[in-house]
Formats: C-alpha cells, sequence, structure tokens
C-alpha cells in the first residue's frame, strides 16, 4: 500500500445524491488488488463545523463504494475535506483516499 492517500476531490451539487467507487491496489500499475476481506471502509465529509458520515460498501476483491445522499448533501456549504478509511484491526487504520470538498449551492429546492 502507498504511504500516502490518493487524492481525490470532492464537487458536490448541494442536494443531489453522488456514488463514487474506489478500487484498492496493491501497486501502481494497478494488477495486483488489495484483498479487502475482514476489512470495514469508514468515510467522513467535515463542511464548515459539520461531520457528515458517507455510506461505504466493500465489493470483493478490492472495490469500495461511497455514497452521498440527498439527504446528506442537502446539509452541506461551503467548502472543506473527506477521506477513506480502511479498518483492518483496531490497531492498523490505513487512509485510502483523501481531499477536498467543495459544495455548489442549489438552485431548486
Amino acid at each position: 500500500m502507498n504511504a500516502h492517500p490518493a487524492s481525490y476531490g470532492l464537487t458536490i451539487y448541494r442536494g443531489d445524491s453522488y456514488s463514487w467507487a474506489f478500487r484498492a491496489w496493491e501497486d501502481e500499475e494497478h494488477t495486483v488488488a488489495i484483498d479487502l476481506t475482514g476489512v470495514e471502509a469508514r468515510a467522513e465529509v467535515r463542511v464548515g463545523t459539520g461531520q457528515h458520515v458517507l455510506e461505504c460498501v466493500v465489493t470483493l476483491p478490492n472495490v469500495i463504494t461511497v455514497t452521498l445522499d440527498a439527504g446528506v448533501s442537502s446539509q452541506l456549504t461551503g467548502s472543506g475535506k473527506w477521506d477513506l478509511q480502511l479498518r483492518y484491526s483496531e490497531d492498523v487504520v490505513y487512509t485510502l483516499v483523501a481531499g477536498g470538498v467543495t459544495v455548489a449551492s442549489d438552485v431548486t429546492r
């Protein structure tokens, strides 16, 4: 695994639903999948003073799908940060992806 998380910024249109799929690889050539058996994936968005948990689903062998529903995105304003972490055990946590978050205001309510 990489020493630092991959960088991936989220641009969110307030009030919309989103789903992102991330594949975890052992190597830069993307030929060896990271085995996610028994791994718990967790992701959060922090914008302003708010902290919002994103739904994460692991699909073996190496796909993590992160979902942001419209109800949560409708609460977001401004900009912030997010990350996706893999928890292998109590003592082993690896941040796979992290980046900035930009929220664009919606027009239709």
